[in-house]
């Protein structure tokens, strides 16, 4: 209404969070849109984007895609030997699935899971892993935080409401560091 369109990416994407379906009264926290003031291609659009974000998001961060083998890093593994080539990835990959099985959380607020699961990883080095391995795998949450940042117009389709990718990812940039 107010003419801003590189504001929807964020706005349809909290609006992605809220638990529009959960009973009221249930949980305090629980925030409840009123979804009387969007039109239907608004809704469209929104539960489009809802399902392609945890489409996207779980195909990418599912623990088997997650952190899939790649020769441009083995050479910076401090414990790679002839034989194995990449021995961090089986602890990594272990530390993945100890986090990735954690919660629930993780489809409904996709970019939230992620900020906190980088925090966590920060916080608690991964026992078995060494430092230039562990630095890829944060490296690798941030590009891919990024790039859902810099997708969210493509996922919601916002294109039709006058939304241009460029702006939006320029926009953003202070929220990833």
């Amino acid at each position: 209404d107010c003419d801003v369109p590189d504001v929807l990416p964020v706005a349809y994407y909290d609006l992605s969070r809220i638990h529009a379906f959960n009973p009221r009264g249930k949980n305090a926290y629980v925030r409840y849109p009123d979804m009387s003031v969007l039109r239907a291609n608004e809704i469209l659009s929104l539960l489009s984007g809802i399902a392609a974000l945890r489409s996207h998001f779980t195909n990418t961060f599912r623990p088997d895609r997650f952190l899939i083998f790649s020769s441009r890093h083995t050479l910076a593994c401090k414990l790679s030997t002839e034989d194995d080539p990449w021995p961090c990835r089986r602890v990594l990959h272990q530390r993945w699935l100890e986090v990735w099985g954690c919660t629930d959380e993780r489809v409904a607020d996709v970019l939230g899971w992620l900020n906190t699961l980088e925090t966590h990883l920060l916080r608690t080095p991964t026992k078995g892993a060494c430092k230039p391995c562990e630095r890829w795998m944060h490296a690798k949450i941030k590009k891919e935080r990024k790039d859902l940042w810099s997708n969210l117009p493509k996922f919601f389709n916002l294109v039709c409401f006058g939304v241009r990718c460029s702006l939006t990812c320029s926009l953003w940039s202070f929220r990833l560091s």
